[in-house]
């Protein structure tokens, strides 16, 4: 069956002029939240009252880890002192992840499809594979290239809070028995379709971060989840097929390998998005944008 953001349930909005604190305990709730406006649409369209932390009800995602030369990665990361994690000296990692976001607390629901490097920052030393295994003792972040998504709304946001490089794109789900697929178009073009192997699950609380640049401050953002996780490291468990757009081209061009090596699945997750902490001012015109 095939799922777009029609029919999808809409989010919860809540709208005030201030600081607001959540009303449940549960999480993703139990925290005090703050607002920031955010114009959607453009200039003299309506403004959101964005909250932070974001908080996400009920989403899924896959997420594989697909191998490419790290000098060839390196170009993906135009801030110095971001390091892409290795798998063995020489080796990369380039890792794709597709979201079907279904409930947030001031977003309407959306998909979103990421193309990532997953770095250090100035590691000492750059040591290789123990990064991938134990992310969060090595302090392991993600530099986002491009960040589709397939709403408006979540692309102004996402560049207006993080700087993050979001477009807006069609993005579609199948799921085929035991694997799910996400297909990427934009501009009328295929850029790829992921698919990914499903299986069973547990429940996990998980730490993930997002690098990237506004106003030339290096940001990093937390987000931390709880969901049903389903994570396996068996070569062949996803695989994608690139198309004709420009994104696709630049992967062919990095000798991205399309058989992953590890990935993670989850069918019913929540988690916060928090604002990005800054790292450090940076001397790079790097916006996060991705090279089209």
């Amino acid at each position: 069956m095939r799922r777009s953001t029609a029919g999808r349930p809409a989010a919860t909005r809540k709208r005030s002029g201030g600081a607001n604190t959540s009303v449940g305990t549960a999480f993703p709730d139990g925290i005090p939240v703050t607002i920031q406006p955010v114009t959607v649409g453009g200039r003299g369209r309506p403004v959101l009252d964005f909250e932070l932390p974001q908080r996400y009800y009920d989403w899924s995602f896959i997420m594989a880890h697909f191998p490419a030369p790290t000098r060839s990665v390196e170009t993906l990361v135009p801030v110095e002192g971001l390091e892409p994690v290795q798998i063995v000296p020489g080796l990369a990692v380039i890792s794709l992840a597709a979201f079907e976001y279904r409930q947030m607390a001031t977003l309407s629901a959306y998909n979103e499809v990421a193309i990532m490097v997953p770095v250090r920052y100035r590691p000492s030393p750059n040591i290789p594979l123990l990064p991938l295994l134990c992310p969060d003792e090595y302090d392991v972040g993600f530099w986002v290239h491009p960040l589709p998504v397939d709403t408006q709304e979540a692309c102004d946001v996402g560049v207006q809070v993080w700087g993050l490089p979001k477009v807006v794109a069609k993005i579609t789900f199948e799921d085929v028995g035991w694997m799910r697929r996400c297909q990427l178009e934009e501009d009328g073009q295929h850029v790829l379709t992921l698919s990914a192997a499903m299986g069973e699950t547990r429940l996990e609380s998980r730490r993930f971060y997002a690098y990237s640049v506004l106003n030339g401050r290096l940001l990093k953002a937390l987000v931390d989840t709880r969901a049903q996780y389903h994570a396996w490291s068996v070569p062949g468990g996803a695989s994608v097929t690139l198309g004709t757009h420009q994104i696709a081209r630049t992967l062919r061009e990095l000798f991205l390998q399309t058989t992953a090596f590890a990935g993670l699945f989850a069918f019913t997750a929540k988690s916060r998005l928090h604002p990005g902490d800054l790292v450090e001012v940076v001397q790079t015109a790097a916006t996060g944008a991705s090279a089209r």
